[in-house]
């Protein structure tokens, strides 16, 4: 979030990233329109981003949901579908997946990634179910034809900083919250982590309305 206080003028630009796997509920409610007023307010731009990346998960009334309750919110956009087909000619995410192994190839070649051969089963054995995934594959030299996931490779303290509202800077260590987090997943889909990063890098976003469950997702992100 860039500084309030700087003396250029800031253009804000915000976005609504409803994920069509289920119905929205109040929540999504809430957030959607702390983002149209906020951004209002700020004479900024409101975007509308569906994550429709995992087609598993993605059902056609789910999409025609997220439409059906903006209209009823009576809350309008400037960026962004405003229709199933629009999503699907223009904006779908999966016309972005060259964009998203890109930037895998990236921070692979940086030497910022790993293969794990690693099941969640596997290492939740090691951890219990609330621990960080354990690191095991870490010092391994598993080649990209084994099947698996990319993972981040973090320090052992990463501590990532952030402006919020209305605490101010935040902060959360990273390894500690999330340990080294899956960049692509073992079906080959570039994770959401990612995705959402370059999505909101590309389209130059500097202000977003999350819920306080999203403060590891945000820190990721960040990262």
């Amino acid at each position: 979030m860039p500084s309030a206080n700087s003396s250029e003028p800031i253009h804000w630009r915000s976005r609504l990233a409803p994920t069509p796997s289920g119905y929205l509920h109040l929540g999504n409610a809430c957030n959607f329109l702390l983002a149209w007023l906020w951004i209002r307010y700020l004479g900024g731009e409101l975007w509308l981003r569906i994550d429709d990346l995992d087609q598993a998960r993605v059902r056609p009334e789910y999409i025609e949901d997220i439409f059906h309750q903006l209209d009823w919110l009576r809350l309008d956009t400037d960026q962004g579908p405003r229709s199933v087909a629009a999503l699907q000619q223009s904006w779908s995410q999966q016309l972005r997946t060259e964009r998203y192994l890109s930037g895998l190839t990236q921070l692979n070649d940086a030497g910022a990634l790993y293969r794990c051969t690693c099941s969640r089963r596997q290492w939740k054995v090691l951890v219990g179910e609330e621990g960080c995934y354990p690191g095991t594959c870490r010092q391994q030299q598993h080649s990209a034809e084994q099947p698996g996931s990319w993972r981040i490779r973090l320090p052992a303290a990463a501590m990532v900083r952030w402006q919020n509202w209305p605490s101010g800077q935040e902060e959360l260590d990273l390894a500690d919250e999330m340990g080294d987090f899956v960049i692509q997943r073992r079906d080959g889909q570039v994770a959401y982590q990612l995705v959402s990063c370059l999505d909101d890098l590309d389209w130059q976003m500097n202000l977003l309305i999350r819920g306080g469950d999203l403060r590891p997702s945000t820190a990721a992100q960040s990262y």
